[in-house]
């Protein structure tokens, strides 16, 4: 291959086999790369489909000139083709994505009025993070200069720039032209600027105007390259709304990013996301020792941790909304203690299906989600449930957000299951109380912090040794005598603990799963102490920045270096 990108794709046969609708990709190729040696040995068909990403220079070589070649120059051949043997051995060994971070990223603005050079420049100034960044625009001597005669050298230098800088922004205007249409076919991804407040409507006819301006057809288009949607909102917007009505204006989007023009963290998190960078946030349920989330998220923001990402089960559900939306930490604890020990009391129904009837709840908690969708989040979000007619954790990204939150926190017997289409929903713990592998699946190549609240040991030993035991007798020994030397067991206690048996076994692979693992030190509280929220939080919060801090001295920022491997590690010969 001379110039341009390749993408092998997985065989129609290969992908027969597979659960996935479209073809998989195996390797991403650049200049210097082959493709088909194995044909030419064998004499038999490709095994696989190589599409072009761009328009690409390649170089053909049939059977009896790869032979010649093979007896011209044996060693030089067989180092070449061990090389690229071992490198995709290594490859598979580690159960690689293909999936490297964007080199060439075209900014196309589809609303009025976007100003899509500064957005370019902040975002220069970003990706230089990672790496030198080249910014091409219709201005640029060789561009402008350049004619239709002269395209294929037009083609060869942007080419070459993309193969001396790690990333090469493509910044077109609100017109078709021929540069825009350059752009798009030249770009791995594409930024579609949309200003929020503006009807999505009108943003998605102006963008079918731009791509029915002489471009390749749509289905080649989405299926070699990702649109992202950059959704852009004043100075001091609150939070959005509306989300859900871009993304069905957009379905060919794959992400969306909430960018605010003032701050310069959203547009470190976009360059963090084209690096595969992204930190993540896993926060494990807990019910009130889950308030310690709060203390850790405050330790992560004053040492300059960036949270790019967050989601959680139960009480880590909760908290992790109010995160995502970006509330500051005295706003989260007034929220969450005076909202969870009001939803806890007077709130008792005739226990047929619950203690509770989950009325309170839903009130206190709507009061910051009710109008908002998953979506509208400043941070992407998740939380974790678990289905009871499937027998299954389901991970829920997209929806009413107090929906979403209230399914993963509706611990069983206490509240009501929660109906979801033709499904009932409960407390996530009883799947995946600390989900850090569902966040490392979500952010490849990234940092995940996990905060396990669950001690490994937290209840007692019923005083009666029978093979029955006697709810009177129990509750005479709790409250007939002021000077009891031991806590008896509690039906809560019980259901708390059996909610959190998930964390606590799977300890081993959360810590696995996570690169930096956190379990504050709360022994001496309780899961009902919501009354002692801020002393909770507190400590948390002291342990976390001790923590942290050794663990940034160990580490350093993960998140501000390039990816360990470079552009050659992503290409390899497919045989």
């Amino acid at each position: 291959m001379i110039s341009g990108r390749l993408r092998v794709l997985r065989a129609e046969d290969d992908k027969r086999e597979t659960s996935s609708p479209e073809p998989a990709a195996l390797a991403e190729l650049g200049r210097g790369d082959t493709v088909g040696e194995a044909a030419l040995m064998t004499c038999e068909p490709c095994a696989h489909t190589v599409v072009a990403l761009r328009d690409s220079l390649v170089a053909g070589l049939d059977e009896v000139a790869f032979r010649e070649m093979i007896q011209a120059f044996p060693l030089e051949m067989m180092s070449a083709l061990s090389r690229q043997l071992t490198q995709r051995a290594r490859q598979a060994a580690a159960h690689r994505n293909h999936d490297r971070p964007a080199v060439s990223i075209a900014i196309l603005p589809v609303t009025a009025g976007v100003d899509a050079a500064a957005f370019t420049a902040r975002l220069n100034r970003s990706l230089a993070t990672f790496g030198e960044v080249l910014t091409v625009s219709q201005q640029t001597p060789v561009v402008r200069n350049s004619t239709a005669a002269s395209e294929n050298r037009l083609v060869e230098w942007l080419n070459d720039q993309e193969n001396s800088f790690r990333h090469v922004l493509y910044q077109t205007g609100s017109e078709p032209s021929r540069w825009m249409r350059r752009s798009i076919r030249q770009a791995d991804r594409i930024f579609l600027l949309a200003n929020a407040a503006e009807p999505p409507a009108d943003a998605a006819a102006r963008f079918r105007e731009l791509m029915a301006a002489d471009l390749p057809t749509e289905g080649s288009l989405h299926a070699t390259r990702q649109f992202h949607l950059v959704l852009l909102h004043a100075s001091g917007a609150s939070a959005p709304t509306g989300t859900d009505r871009w993304l069905a204006a957009f379905p060919m989007a794959v992400e969306h990013h909430h960018v605010r023009l003032d701050r310069d963290g959203d547009f470190q998190r976009l360059a963090r996301s084209m690096n595969h960078r992204l930190v993540g946030l896993a926060l494990g349920g807990g019910f009130a020792l889950g308030i310690a989330h709060i203390g850790v998220i405050r330790a992560l923001r004053e040492l300059n941790i960036p949270i790019d990402s967050v989601g959680g089960t139960s009480m880590g559900a909760i908290i992790g909304s109010s995160c995502a939306l970006e509330m500051d930490w005295q706003r989260m604890l007034d929220v969450v203690i005076g909202g969870s020990m009001t939803s806890l009391k007077g709130d008792y129904t005739l226990p047929v299906l619950s203690l509770l009837t989950g009325a309170k709840m839903a009130t206190v908690l709507g009061q910051y989600l009710e109008r908002y969708t998953v979506e509208d989040f400043w941070l992407p979000f998740f939380s974790v449930s678990a289905s009871l007619r499937h027998a299954r954790m389901l991970v829920l990204r997209r929806g009413d957000a107090l929906r979403s939150v209230l399914a993963s926190c509706r611990a069983p017997v206490i509240f009501p299951p929660l109906p979801w289409n033709d499904d009932l929903l409960v407390d996530g713990g009883l799947v995946n109380n600390i989900p850090a592998d569902v966040m490392r699946s979500l952010t490849p190549g990234g940092t995940v912090f996990a905060v396990d609240v669950a001690p490994s040991e937290d209840i007692h030993r019923p005083t009666e040794e029978n093979l029955s035991i006697s709810g009177w007798k129990q509750a005479r020994r709790r409250w007939g005598s002021r000077f009891s030397l031991r806590p008896e067991l509690t039906l809560m206690e019980v259901l708390g603990r059996a909610i959190r048996l998930g964390g606590v076994s799977r300890a081993q692979a959360i810590r696995a799963d996570a690169d930096c693992y956190l379990a504050p030190p709360l022994a001496e509280f309780k899961a009902w102490d919501f009354n002692h929220g801020r002393a909770i939080a507190e400590a948390s919060y002291v342990y976390a920045l001790e923590t942290l801090g050794r663990w940034l001295e160990e580490r350093g920022r993960p998140w501000e270096t390039p990816p360990a491997v470079d552009k050659a590690e992503y290409s390899n010969c497919v045989m």
